[in-house]
């Protein structure tokens, strides 16, 4: 019973927060079926259905409004995974729902794809989940960096390969840092800091692209940091670097700035900013970009925001 209680509770959750456009998608129903009413009326009156009484007719009307306001929800809150919020030819941008590591190690899809992976500066690779025998632990196993770290793994790329696969991009590349830690103050993982923004390719299986974009800065607690403009430069520099070898594929981002990266946003906040940022720069986009909202955030975040 607390299971169907808490199942019922997210529903009413997720119908509060598309409430908005759950009206609109009723008012849009609704207005579909009374045209067909009226065009049916045209041609046979109430009296020969034999519904004589206004009383039936009016309840006739409720129980249509009634039905496209459930058709809506069902619609809205359990059957609508995606949004389009711009499109021009081939360039789009769409907000869904979805598993950003799925579409990244998924083996059923066989296009080429870009999957964006938030990192920080040092594009540390070590991943502290006994923080009992760690002092300053680095990446944390709850982020998609940890978690892709260890898909990778689960391919046969282990992190010494990541490691390597970096340095060979740093390298080919010319990246400069923009400076470097210092042992005594981080005695574990990379002491070279790069420049918020960076990104670096890194090659995965069946035909995915991993876009590293380094977005957390590292403090004295190794805890990552980034301002509010910060993020969205990253954000910018993130949309020149697909516009310059994106080769139109297309990319999927996850809902960055919330929780670990401490930019301090809530998901609709988030959500914003993402959206804002790439409509913006929409001019540099040639190929279809997705922003993934993980399907257990429903309840925070609507993708009709």
């Amino acid at each position: 019973m607390g299971e169907f209680a808490k199942e019922v509770r997210l529903i009413f959750e997720r119908v509060k927060l598309n409430l908005n456009v759950i009206i609109k998608t009723t008012m849009k129903i609704s207005g579909a079926l009374f045209g067909l009413i009226a065009i049916f009326l045209s041609f046979i009156s109430w009296e020969d259905i034999g519904v004589n009484s206004i009383c039936y007719r009016i309840g006739l009307l409720v129980g249509m409004i009634i039905l496209a306001l459930f058709t809506s929800i069902i619609y809205v809150v359990f059957i609508k995974r995606s949004c389009t919020i711009w499109k021009c030819g081939n360039a789009e941008i769409t907000v869904c729902y979805s598993d950003i590591l799925k579409k990244g190690f998924a083996k059923t899809i066989r296009k080429d794809r870009i999957i964006v992976i938030p990192v920080n500066t040092c594009f540390d690779t070590i991943i502290d989940s006994d923080i009992s025998i760690v002092e300053k632990p680095l990446i944390s196993p709850n982020s998609i960096h940890a978690q892709w770290i260890k898909k990778m793994n689960d391919c046969g790329i282990s992190p010494n390969d990541i490691d390597m696969k970096i340095q060979e991009y740093i390298a080919e590349k010319d990246i400069q840092p923009v400076y470097e830690l210092q042992k005594s103050k981080k005695r574990r993982g990379k002491l070279l800091s790069y420049e918020r923004g960076t990104v670096i390719a890194v090659k995965g299986s069946e035909n995915v692209t991993f876009f590293l974009l380094a977005l957390a800065e590292l403090d004295e607690n190794n805890r990552g940091q980034c301002p509010k403009d910060e993020f969205v430069a990253s954000l910018k520099s993130l949309i020149e670097f697909y516009d310059n070898n994106g080769q139109g594929f297309e990319m999927y981002l996850p809902l960055m700035g919330t929780n670990l990266s401490r930019v301090g946003m809530s998901h609709p906040e988030a959500l914003h900013k993402i959206k804002a940022v790439f409509d913006l720069y929409n001019d540099k986009i040639h190929g279809k970009v997705n922003i993934v909202i993980y399907n257990n955030d429903k309840k925070e975040v609507s993708i009709f925001e």
